[in-house]
């Protein structure tokens, strides 16, 4: 058999393969024989002519390489092919570029082009030097062939650039990825040249094929790296982005009306309708508006999943270049996340920019050059989406239920995409092609009437409704084995009313619509619930048979409700209450969780499960959805089958709604102020509640409580109506969770409600903070990802409860990832930067984009520091004291961050360790102070030491003085926050001695003293492993001073707890707690130190501090006095009482009289100084004579006659402080 390779297969197969690749208008343009070399020249020769008449010569000349390179390869292949029907396609797509940068300026992007065109032709050998070597080895063709492929994929990724429609706004930004992804083309064009100059063009043709083969396996490997490192950057891009936007849920919505579709054919019939291929043909030109109409029930959303399915389908940016664009969004009734214009425009501009890798950059710098309040406010995503819009050269817009925003939300909706198509985007560039989908409720109708109409009553849907029919009834034959005369009766009887055609009067006619799809699925799932033969046949009498929607939602009602035992009835009414009064769907593991946890016992009854599930229950009045990433039970959403049924199951009565939100506030208020949400909880108590599967209403009580409490307020219902409970359970669990008196002063009605609702902070950060949940969920969910050694019970309850798979959750009550979490602890951390660093580098590449900045003034000081040009400094070489230059120019060249004068003093034999006379600064020493990873990395592979010069080496940390002096190398990267350099650094260190302890030490302090808990992190674990014997001022008690609670909590779960004595006590106590920001912190610190259990107080200073602060911090000195480890003598605690005059309602003050034996109403003067001083360690006399232990009452008292009374006030104090947990 003949393995020549065929001369026309390999160029048709490069050739077909760029047609496939770029617009059909374009590949025919380009196909034309006046893409000749001649009239390419002629081309260049004006271009070069306009720029000389403006001044503007750019050096043409440039080309003349690549030009001659392809010339010589169409004369090579003449000998075998057809030239001209090939070389068309480089001379074509080069005219494009060259006519389509002539167009605009500045030229700099203009420059870079040709300047690929040179590299290109310096890289390709002169071909007919070895024209008459191809014409005697004709198997050499191959080599032809891959240089004639690699120059049209070079075409192809320029393209991808260039003919987009706003192309000239996207370059500065892409084309550092475009100039990557050219790479190992140019590459493979080189090997393919050195293949050509060896001698193994004698090899055979098989030896040929394997060189030629290793070569295009390289060029494939190499672009699959800069793939995948252009995917990972995009992804890094879109999670900042996402973080901006914070756009609500709509993949969930897709999945679930994907999953509502009965079989695989339904709602294919729409794809022949005429009406919908003339707005989904995407060669036409202009814009297109389509209006999907349909009565409540009638199967729209149904429909609509499925068109996204197939347009979401055609949509593969890396094979395409004219590949379009497909954002949808799902509009919900009631739903404050997904019912406004805005929030639609939200998700509409997150998938526009997920789905264009070329993109995002621009969009990233755009969004993080305005605040979060100003990008998400509805003028400025309107700008970006129809930025994003004008970048494609096609966009498909799908949104469904548009009926059910709220009042005003659809016309400004409506009004802004009909601008876009009348007036602001350009239809010759972009094209845009929306679909509506709504109930004719007069508005859209109005609105949309010039527009392209599909209504779903036509004879195509109902045939797709038959079909589902049929299905259904082929079900409930097999279930009660009844005959197909039977069957086919239900079938017409349904489709029949389904219609409208058997309404059994006018007047029922207008209380209820026929519903079609949906009446239909109610009403044959009721059949297949049916027990009994006999309830089936009692079912389809025609006195009973239902004729509309509302009918067979009050068949479905009398089934699961009125006919049913009292416990399924109660439990199924539960479920019901339940689904329709939570604001957002429920997982079964939740629903579960109401019925097991009781909040105001603290404790969870496993027995109290269901055992049915929701549809068992109540039938078709819900939905079961099984979520993509889970087929776990406990993790399927249970939601209302269609807001026609929750409407009425409320207007029936069966659910109060505004009782039922009253009822769930009630639950969240006290669950979240049971034990188990102590404000900094003991890692056993946690671990209980944990294993109990207490911690499964976590999520939605801890981001939704707030939404009840607004619901209730605005309800506007009778005092009587709402019970006292309810709102007394609120005032507690606030005045818990904060120590704001003014709340505490709420009274017990629903008025009150619109004021303790002005008291609270509507903005959810902020509300977050003043009830300080992220914490208390951060510690939580760190043990319950940690659970291990469970007992089977144990496993069986927190599967059913918890889920099967453990998620990683977003610690933000805020984030859209608090509920769903992450697969990975990885994942989560990645999450969590961008939230603890959200103020990001647009520069790609640079190491603030991975990183982040804590705030705004810290990348504007990294924008000064590294993306500023400055004129440089000219330095010259200092002299020493003998008057001799010395060679500094390996650290002039460490200071500028140069990198190839760097390498280059490094091998002329300069030293990597060299300093200046007398000084610390090395440089490793200035590549760690500029953060420049790559230039640490050169000098510690060349042998640099990252410690300090041997006369430095161990001083810092032991004189204590490393505060201000952080001269080694891995304190200055900590300085500066460069989280890769400080991992480089720890890397290369030498095995553990002092100075190796010194300059953990130091680095660890510039780190807390930044506040960059990533670098705290990294850093602790080494700092436990070389923890030096002297340890002045240590990192917790740094920590404590700055009222840092991410790094105190961090320190102390890493091994610091050791270190929790009364000096850091005293740090928290000396801080400002007239500043409320201040003051929370600081209180939650303390409590974590004494959490410890390892201060000992025996100096009543912290206390003093507190109690004098205006206004007295009450709530902290209580927690002092309670402590265990406080051990102070009663002359001291009666010092106290002075401070306190006036304050009958301080929890300190009742402590301190409960702790002293002293009545409210006595007074303490009875105590004299002297008295006191005569009895600084003696048992002091009461005035009525009782005796007193003197300082260590958590110990049996030596005073017989008190011992009874001694045991009640250590009981009152271990039950203060229990309270207080």
């Amino acid at each position: 058999m003949d393995s020549t390779p065929q001369p026309i297969g390999g160029f048709e197969r490069a050739v077909n393969r760029f047609k496939s690749a770029v617009p059909k208008a374009l590949s025919d343009q380009f196909a034309r024989d006046t893409n000749t070399l001649s009239s390419l020249q002629d081309d260049i020769r004006s271009i070069q002519k306009e720029q000389g008449e403006g001044g503007s010569l750019r050096n043409m000349p440039r080309l003349s390489k690549f030009v001659e390179a392809m010339s010589q390869l169409g004369q090579v292949i003449e000998v075998f092919v057809n030239a001209n029907d090939f070389v068309c396609f480089i001379w074509g797509p080069m005219k494009f570029l060259l006519g389509v940068r002539l167009t605009h300026r500045p030229y700099d992007t203009f420059d870079k082009l040709l300047n690929i065109y040179s590299q290109i032709g310096d890289t390709i050998p002169g071909l007919l030097e070895y024209k008459s070597t191809f014409e005697k080895r004709p198997t050499l063709m191959i080599v032809l062939h891959d240089y004639y492929s690699d120059i049209l994929r070079f075409h192809e990724l320029a393209l991808k650039v260039f003919t987009r429609s706003k192309w000239k706004d996207l370059v500065s930004a892409v084309w550092k990825t475009f100039e990557s992804s050219f790479g190992p083309i140019i590459q493979s064009l080189q090997s393919r040249r050195e293949l050509l100059e060896s001698e193994k063009l004698s090899a055979s043709l098989s030896d040929i094929q394997t060189i030629l083969h290793g070569i295009n396996q390289i060029q494939q490997q190499q672009a699959s790296i800069m793939n995948e490192e252009a995917n990972e950057k995009h992804r890094l891009r879109i999670a900042r982005i996402k973080e901006k936007l914070k756009a609500p849920d709509y993949f969930m919505d897709q999945e679930i009306s994907t999953e509502n579709r009965q079989g695989a054919e339904t709602g294919q019939w729409i794809t022949g309708n005429p009406i919908f291929q003339a707005w989904n043909d995407k060669m036409s030109h202009g814009h297109s508006v389509l209006y999907l109409n349909g009565i409540p029930g009638a199967g729209k959303t149904t429909l609509v999943s499925s068109i996204v399915e197939r347009l979401l389908q055609s949509v593969n940016p890396s094979v395409n270049l004219a590949s379009h664009s497909v954002a949808y969004f799902y509009y919900k009734h009631g739903n404050i996340d997904k019912n406004t214009h805005n929030a639609s425009l939200r998700a509409i501009l997150e998938q526009l920019i997920d789905q264009d890798t070329l993109s995002s950059q621009e969009f990233l710098r755009e969004v993080l050059s305005q605040a979060e309040v100003n990008v998400r406010s509805t003028k400025s995503l309107e700008a970006l989406t129809l930025r994003a819009l004008a970048q494609r050269q096609l966009s498909f817009l799908v949104l469904d239920g548009l009926d059910e925003c709220a009042t005003g939300e659809a016309e400004a909706t409506i009004r802004w995409l009909l601008s876009l198509i009348d007036e602001k985007l350009d239809s010759k560039s972009s094209r845009l092609r929306v679909i509506v989908s709504g109930q004719r409720n007069g508005v859209l109708d109005h609105m949309l009437s010039s527009q392209l109409s599909i209504s779903l009553e036509s004879s195509q849907h109902i045939d797709d409704m038959r079909e589902y029919c049929r299905r259904q009834c082929a079900r409930i034959k097999t279930k009660f084995n009844i005959s197909s005369a039977l069957e086919e009766s239900i079938i017409t009887r349904v489709i029949e009313a389904a219609k409208g055609k058997s309404l059994r009067s006018s007047l029922e006619h207008s209380l209820m619509y026929k519903g079609m799809f949906l009446y239909a699925r109610v009403v044959l799932e009721n059949l297949l619930h049916q027990t009994r033969l006999s309830g089936l046949k009692r079912e389809i009498k025609a006195d009973i048979f239902p004729a509309g929607i509302n009918f067979a939602y009050e068949r479905v009602v009398s089934r699961v409700i009125h006919d049913a035992s009292q416990a399924e009835r109660e439990d199924a009414k539960r479920v019901l209450c339940l689904i329709i009064t939570a604001k957002r769907q429920l997982k079964w593991a939740e629903i579960q969780s109401f019925f097991c946890i009781d909040p105001g016992k603290g404790v969870v009854e496993y027995d109290d499960r269901l055992l049915l599930d929701a549809k068992q229950l109540c039938g078709s009045l819900v939905d079961r959805h099984s979520l993509a990433d889970s087929d776990s039970k406990a993790s399927c959403v249970i939601g209302i089958v269609h807001e026609t049924a929750r409407g009425y199951l409320i207007q029936r009565g069966i659910i109060q709604e505004s009782l039922e939100n009253a009822r769930m506030l009630s639950f969240c208020a006290r669950y979240l102020a049971s034990s188990a949400f102590q404000i900094t909880p003991k890692s056993t108590t946690i671990i209980r509640f944990a294993t109990q599967g207490y911690y499964a209403l976590l999520d939605y009580t801890v981001q939704y409580w707030y939404d009840h409490l607004e619901a209730l307020a605005a309800a506007n219902v009778a005092v009587g109506d709402i019970s006292r409970d309810t709102v007394k359970q609120i005032k507690d669990f606030l005045a818990r969770c904060t120590d704001r008196h003014d709340l505490k002063k709420v009274h017990f009605s629903v008025l009150d409600l619109q004021e303790l609702l002005a008291k609270i902070p509507q903005d959810s950060h902020d509300r977050a903070a003043f009830l300080d949940m992220e914490n208390r969920t951060c510690w939580i969910r760190q043990e319950i990802e940690n659970l291990s050694g469970l007992t089977e019970d144990e496993k069986c309850i927190t599967t059913e409860l918890y889920g099967a798979s453990v998620k990683y959750k977003c610690h933000k009550p805020w984030c859209s990832r608090f509920a769903e979490g992450f697969a990975t602890f990885g994942e989560r951390a990645d999450h969590m930067k961008l939230h603890e660093r959200p103020f990001a580098c647009e520069f790609d590449g640079c190491f603030g984009s991975t990183l982040g900045f804590e705030s705004d003034e810290a990348l504007n000081k990294h924008y000064t520091k590294y993306h500023v040009e400055n004129s440089p400094e000219i330095k010259f070489p200092k002299r020493n004291s003998k008057g001799r230059l010395i060679p500094l120019d390996l650290l002039f060249a460490a200071e500028r961050g140069d990198m190839y004068h760097v390498a280059k003093y490094l091998d002329e034999g300069q030293d990597v360790n060299m300093t200046e006379s007398a000084s610390y600064k090395t440089p490793i020493w200035y590549a760690a102070y500029g953060g420049n990873c790559e230039l640490c990395k050169l000098l510690l592979e060349r042998g640099a030491d990252p410690r300090p010069p041997t006369p430095w080496r161990g001083r810092s940390y032991q004189e204590g003085d490393y505060r201000r002096r952080p001269e080694v190398p891995l304190a200055k990267a900590s300085a500066g926050g460069y989280l890769k350099v400080v991992e480089m650094l720890l890397e290369s260190h030498a095995e553990a001695d002092t100075a190796v302890a010194s300059e953990i030490g130091s680095a660890l302090w510039e780190a807390i003293s930044k506040r960059d808990v990533a670098i705290v992190g990294m850093l602790v674990p080494r700092y436990n492993q070389h923890r030096p014997q002297i340890r002045r001022d240590g990192p917790l008690q740094h920590a404590c001073r700055i009222a840092d609670v991410s790094i105190v909590r961090l320190l102390l779960q890493n091994g610091l707890e050791i270190d929790a004595d009364y000096d850091c006590v005293i740090e928290c106590t000396s801080n400002d707690w007239k500043k409320p920001e201040l003051a929370a912190s600081a209180r939650q610190i303390l409590e974590m130190l004494l959490l410890t259990g390892r201060p000992r107080i025996e100096n009543p200073s912290p206390i003093f501090d507190l109690i004098s602060e205006h206004p007295i911090q009450d709530e902290a000195a209580t927690m002092i006095l309670s402590y265990s480890g406080t051990k102070l003598p009663d002359w001291e605690l009666l010092r106290m009482r002075p401070y306190l005059w006036g304050r009958r309602d301080s929890k300190f003050l009742r402590l301190l009289q409960s702790v002293l034996g002293i009545g409210s109403g006595q007074v303490q003067d009875d105590v004299t100084e002297e008295g006191a001083e005569e009895g600084t360690d003696k048992t002091l006399v009461h005035p009525k004579g009782i005796e007193r232990f003197p300082s260590k009452p958590s110990e049996p008292s030596t005073v017989t006659s008190a011992h009874t009374e001694d045991d009640i006030r250590r009981k009152m104090r271990v039950e203060f402080w229990n309270h207080q947990q």
